[in-house]
């Protein structure tokens, strides 16, 4: 956009930032760290939950590099082929402009995972950040943060 990160009021195209691969933001559900306590909440699920994330790019020019910061993708999908059999236990998938990526992760202990484009000042200063809170029972004989 015309203007930087995070400045109030109208946003205009920019388009020689486009043409630049710069964009101002990089986002996740649309809007900078939107899925965030701080915005609208962060995304919510249980000890032993599965969750099925459907990652799309829409371009127009740069690749994600989609990870869990926290957590690993137990299955991963890449190019959306679902009737694929996934690859199992991927850290780090690149999803292209005009395709997308389908993930599944387990959730064994409580925690918080962070989505992010590992490219990461894409998350720290234009917006790609999601967060999933897992509420439970602790699981010592799995991990044990005291030790």
């Amino acid at each position: 956009t015309n203007k930087d990160a995070g400045e109030k009021g109208f946003h205009e195209l920019d388009t020689e930032a486009m043409k630049s691969e710069d964009p101002t933001y990089v986002l996740l559900n649309g809007e900078k760290k939107a899925l965030t306590e701080e915005r609208y909440g962060a995304m919510e699920t249980e000890v032993g939950d599965t969750a099925r994330i459907f990652m799309v790019t829409g371009g127009p020019n740069l690749t994600s590099s989609f990870h869990a910061i926290g957590n690993v993708w137990t299955k991963a999908w890449r190019e959306g082929a679902i009737a694929s059999e996934p690859e199992e236990y991927v850290q780090t998938c690149h999803v292209a402009p005009g395709s997308c990526g389908i993930f599944e992760m387990d959730f064994p202990v409580p925690e918080k995972s962070f989505l992010v484009d590992h490219a990461l000042s894409r998350y720290n200063h234009k917006g790609m950040l999601g967060v999933i809170k897992v509420e439970g029972k602790e699981q010592p004989h799995i991990f044990d943060p005291q030790s």
